[in-house]
């Protein structure tokens, strides 16, 4: 079984035999963890004064590529690390990884600061300048449409993940596999994102899509003593800039005050009629998407179908812990129950 121990064996032969010279590097490189995530391996590699992050894939094989190339298509902005090295061959590692820079900063502790969202703010703004009449991956899998089309499509694309999971939780129920307990929470869950995609279809026309981020995040980004870069762009694409906006907002310690003072400075570059209502429109998926990978999580983890380092019981009572948590929030914001909270949520269907 490949462990992480092996990975860090194969990192450090594939610098040995090989990544030295690509990077113009003498001398050892030592190669050690700096930290794991949901989907791959982070890795140290120092030589002398320079240091570089080498990624890992733990789960998706094409978010690398994906990663890769987005960094290499805005490289000339200045708000992400360089990409230095794409490898897939499997010839030392049996992952596919890559080697990026390393930036040295600091992440955000406690609520964003109104000066950092307004820095945030000026960043997207550079990233959404550029706007594209089609949307899909950087790497040049797009498709023709509006906006529109994209609340269709990914009405389409969670409705396919919701129907696949809840078979397969039907098919492998036992009648003693607490695990079953989450399917009536996450056909409501569908439902009422259903519900939310047909009432505000009217609001995703006329506008155009630009490169986002994809997971806009507070520990995605780093703070350094002349500004912030915005690291982790496995799930950059060219889609709709006001998901990018609603992920930050989701997933970030943000006051209001800090929310109103990005959204002055980011509409100091825009013309987005719709812009305001497509966020909230985006917060609530986002908050729906969430609940739903951690309840799909929680289920893979007991059924031992996740990677082979991701599967381990404090994880489990985690995922359980934050599905619900996500769930209230979503069903809160969504007007259905303003009152709902955690505990409530685990007593829908009657669990």
């Amino acid at each position: 079984m490949v462990t992480c121990v092996s990975i860090i064996e194969n990192v450090q032969n594939y610098f040995d035999k090989k990544g030295n010279k690509a990077l113009g590097l003498a001398g050892k490189t030592e190669i050690s963890v700096l930290g794991k995530g949901e989907s791959n391996l982070n890795l140290l590699a120092q030589n002398c004064d320079k240091e570089f992050v080498v990624r890992v894939s733990l789960l998706e094989k094409s978010r690398t590529k994906r990663e890769y190339n987005t960094l290499k298509s805005i490289e000339l902005l200045k708000i992400a690390p360089r990409a230095y090295i794409l490898d897939t061959s499997r010839e030392f590692v049996d992952e596919d990884f890559s080697v990026i820079e390393r930036l040295l900063g600091t992440q955000i502790i406690g609520y964003i600061s109104a000066e950092d969202a307004m820095t945030v703010a000026r960043i997207l703004s550079k990233l959404h300048r550029k706007k594209y009449s089609h949307f899909g991956q950087i790497d040049g899998k797009l498709q023709a449409g509006d906006l529109y089309d994209v609340l269709t499509e990914r009405k389409g694309w969670v409705s396919y993940e919701f129907d696949k999971l809840a078979e397969e939780i039907t098919r492998n129920h036992k009648p003693d596999d607490s695990a079953q307990s989450i399917l009536p929470a996450l056909i409501k869950l569908k439902a009422a994102l259903d519900d939310i995609c047909l009432k505000n279809k009217q609001f995703f026309s006329g506008s155009r899509f630009s490169v986002i981020h994809g997971d806009l995040r507070q520990w995605n980004l780093l703070k350094y003593p002349d500004g912030i870069n915005l690291i982790d762009w496995e799930l950059a694409r060219i889609a709709d800039p006001a998901e990018d906006i609603a992920n930050f907002f989701v997933n970030s310690y943000i006051l209001e005050s800090s929310k109103k003072a990005f959204m002055d400075e980011y509409r100091r570059s825009s013309e987005d009629k719709n812009l305001e209502k497509r966020i909230k429109v985006y917060a609530l998926l986002q908050s729906m998407g969430i609940a739903f990978w951690f309840g799909k999580n929680y289920y893979y983890n007991r059924s031992k179908k996740l990677h082979r380092e991701l599967n381990t019981p404090e994880r489990e009572k985690e995922y359980l812990k934050d599905f619900f948590y996500f769930l209230s929030l979503s069903i809160k914001q969504s007007g259905l129950d303003p009152h709902m909270t955690p505990s409530k949520a685990r007593q829908l269907g009657g669990l």
